[in-house]
């Protein structure tokens, strides 16, 4: 019998990519979500609707008052068969690294109740890199992403005055830098040994022998492995030229009313995008974050970063992971 995968996260660190071109194409992998738009809203982002109802109970509507024998009724249906058959069941959802650590650790257990001793994926990423990349990430989000909302003007805070209003409250950029708290909690949930770090840098710097390295940390064959990951993109962030045309709109009274107007297709016309998820070529955008919120950035996580190097030998020295507060 083979077992099933979590990649948990954390968001910006490659995981559409993994998710369309991995966990999705790869035949010894049943993937448990979709890539399919028009899909995502039919059964919010799974398969189907049984995995849609199992993972309502366990995560999404009713987990913190799930119903586990109708969750291990699902599950014997949806995804045992696979497992009897030697492919890897793999959920792939980037908050369940995120939300507060009590929410967390009721999504895990929840999990581990139902679907037993699964091997957990967890990315890292150098936390200043990753507050910028969820920055942009946001950015997409407010203007033609999930919190579109028509007549609504064009959201253009930069880096330092998003984090000034977002820093203490619930959410980004808090959630995703308590990255360290979250390994331990699935380590204790799962078990040390089912719990998989990975650095987004080892993914950029040395992609074959990361995608080695995850393929049998996951249990599938790793040369389809490189074969579906090579040369693979999704999600980039806007580039520079996006950005000075969301500011050009923005700074016009009549672009801003068209922008205002526009449904999302339009909105994307508007900024020189095809569509919210997928690659752009250009000059990547860059946020030039202030030294008091660097500082802050690594004060918040340099103590676990240390803790991470110590426990889980991980190399975040060699890529300027804050280690002294």
């Amino acid at each position: 019998m083979s077992h099933c995968v979590l990649h948990a996260g954390l968001p910006k660190t490659a995981s559409t990519m993994f998710q369309n071109h991995l966990f999705a194409q790869h035949t010894e992998v049943d993937f448990l979500g979709t890539y399919h738009e028009r899909h995502w809203r039919q059964w919010n982002k799974c398969r189907d609707a049984q995995v849609q109802e199992l993972l309502n109970e366990l995560v999404f509507r009713r987990f913190k008052t799930p119903d586990f024998d109708r969750a291990q009724k699902l599950f014997h249906e949806a995804i045992r068969p696979s497992l009897t058959t030697g492919k890897v069941p793999v959920w792939s959802w980037e908050s369940l690294s995120l939300s507060s650590r009590r929410l967390r650790r009721r999504r895990a257990e929840n999990l581990q109740k139902v679907m037993g001793p699964c091997r957990v994926v967890i990315l890292l990423r150098n936390p200043i890199k990753l507050v910028e990349s969820v920055y942009f990430q946001h950015l997409k989000r407010e203007n033609v992403g999930g919190k579109y909302q028509r007549f609504r003007r064009p959201w253009l805070h930069t880096i330092d005055s998003w984090l000034e209003s977002s820093w203490s409250h619930r959410g980004a950029p808090a959630h995703h830098l308590d990255y360290a708290t979250t390994i331990d909690l699935f380590a204790e949930v799962f078990g040390r040994d089912q719990v998989g770090v990975f650095l987004f840098e080892d993914l950029v710097q040395k992609p074959t022998e990361f995608v080695q390295s995850l393929a049998h940390f996951i249990g599938i064959d790793p040369v389809q492995s490189l074969q579906l990951t090579q040369q693979s993109r999704a999600n980039d962030r806007w580039t520079e030229a996006h950005l000075q045309q969301i500011r050009r709109i923005a700074s016009s009274r009549s672009r801003r009313l068209a922008f205002r107007l526009a449904n999302k297709r339009g909105r994307l016309r508007m900024i020189g995008l095809k569509d919210v998820v997928g690659t752009a070529e250009g000059t990547r955008a860059q946020a030039s974050l202030s030294p008091i919120w660097k500082q802050r950035i690594e004060e918040r996580t340099a103590d676990g970063n240390r803790r991470l190097m110590n426990e889980w030998s991980l190399p975040l020295d060699r890529y300027d992971y804050p280690l002294s507060s």
